[in-house]
């Protein structure tokens, strides 16, 4: 394989721990996976089996923290619902401009809209997610516990997530995307 911006052979490494800056939060990691190495620019590549499982794993991860929700984490769930800020801004009962601050981490997310970021990612991709991941059914029925039980605590924590590429395979399979990671 070759780098995408210099053209250099690529050097892989295997079964390594990524950070998904892409993902647009700290704190997520891929655990498991190849990384391929430019030797001479520089570039890091991670191979992702299945973008969209590895969304739908973080989503869930962040459902189920205890924790309210950072302005980053709301962001990458509103994304990945596929709603543009202001429509999602209106539908919270924030106006743009308070809504934006969230997001941007410069204000928290009040309790009430917290719990409805939840219920309404719950509510439109629950079944998706079963789908895709039978071995975290668990996980979003505790989703779902912590939005009804009242279990989120006051403060919003980073707290890490590891994502390991044995469950993207798995769902990779489970929806046929694709194989499995090939070995370097």
């Amino acid at each position: 394989m070759r780098c995408f911006d210099c053209g250099t052979e690529l050097v892989c490494r295997a079964n390594q721990s990524y950070r998904y800056d892409e993902s647009g939060l700290d704190n997520v990691f891929l655990v498991g996976i190849n990384v391929y190495d430019c030797p001479k620019c520089q570039t890091i590549s991670p191979e992702i089996p299945n973008v969209l499982g590895l969304h739908l794993a973080v989503s869930v991860a962040l459902l189920g923290k205890s924790a309210k929700l950072r302005g980053p984490e709301v962001r990458f769930l509103r994304k990945i619902l596929g709603v543009r800020s202001k429509d999602f801004a209106r539908q919270l009962g924030y106006n743009p401009v308070s809504y934006s601050r969230i997001e941007n981490d410069k204000e928290n997310i009040n309790d009430q809209g917290d719990r409805l970021v939840r219920l309404w990612f719950l509510a439109q991709r629950s079944a998706e997610i079963e789908r895709h991941f039978a071995a975290i059914e668990h996980e979003v029925v505790h989703a779902w516990e912590i939005v009804r039980m009242d279990e989120i605590r006051e403060e919003a924590t980073n707290e890490r997530i590891e994502i390991p590429v044995d469950l993207l395979v798995q769902a990779a399979q489970n929806e046929e995307f694709a194989g499995g990671t090939p070995a370097c």
